[in-house]
């Protein structure tokens, strides 16, 4: 119990106050109170570590594979939702059983984790919805499966990477700045009683500073 209490406090130390809001909102319904502060970053030329895996194929999915993405926690409705609206979607695949998986959208997206409102425009590319089952991460899935998005949507003229990050995940932090990714944009957000209200603190686009909605996502807008 003490080990937890100093841990909490740790975090409390590294991420400010904000982190005690987000701590509550972990363990309450996401309608009920929700609490988000949110990264965004951009880059042009990512720095990606990448390599041949053993046993692993590294491959764009296609719409045969939606029925077996469960492995990586998305479900098939889910999935064909996002294909057929022309979301790409990179998997790393061994014995047959999906284990890694990245997605790719572009347009203009609500982004669940955030409550924000993105619009990639003509060049940019949303990267979201990265996982990697358990006992398969730290073998470095996220380069080759990032290089493979970049490369085809750089061949369509689409070549800024787009990507948000929960200010509280240190870890993703750390390495999207390692591959060369930039702070362009912080949010604050909260979910009370069904009602969100996002702060948009620092945006690259033009939009209000502020967002009050009453129904998720907005204008029907697309889930990324």
């Amino acid at each position: 119990m003490l080990m937890k209490v100093k841990k909490f406090q740790q975090r409390i130390k590294e991420c400010g106050f904000g982190y005690i809001l987000f701590a509550i909102s972990e363990r309450l319904p996401e309608w009920l109170f929700s609490y988000y502060h949110s990264v965004l970053l951009t880059c042009t030329n990512p720095k990606l570590l990448t390599r041949r895996y053993k046993d692993y194929a590294v491959r764009f999915a296609t719409e045969a594979d939606m029925d077996n993405l469960g492995t990586v926690g998305t479900s098939k409705e889910k999935a064909l939702e996002r294909f057929h609206r022309g979301d790409t979607c990179v998997i790393v695949e061994k014995d047959g059983r999906i284990v890694s998986i990245s997605w790719v959208a572009i347009g203009e997206v609500f982004i669940r984790y955030g409550g924000t409102i993105l619009d990639t425009g003509p060049e940019g590319l949303y990267l979201y919805g990265v996982y990697t089952i358990p006992e398969e991460r730290m073998k470095g899935f996220i380069g080759p499966m990032f290089k493979s998005q970049l490369e085809y949507h750089a061949r369509r003229n689409r070549k800024l990477a787009i990507g948000a990050v929960d200010f509280f995940n240190k870890p993703s932090l750390a390495l999207h700045r390692r591959m060369g990714f930039n702070t362009v944009g912080e949010t604050y957000g909260i979910i009370a009683a069904g009602i969100s209200i996002v702060h948009y603190k620092k945006w690259p686009y033009k939009t209000r500073k502020l967002h009050v909605y009453f129904k998720r996502p907005p204008r029907n807008l697309p889930w990324v």
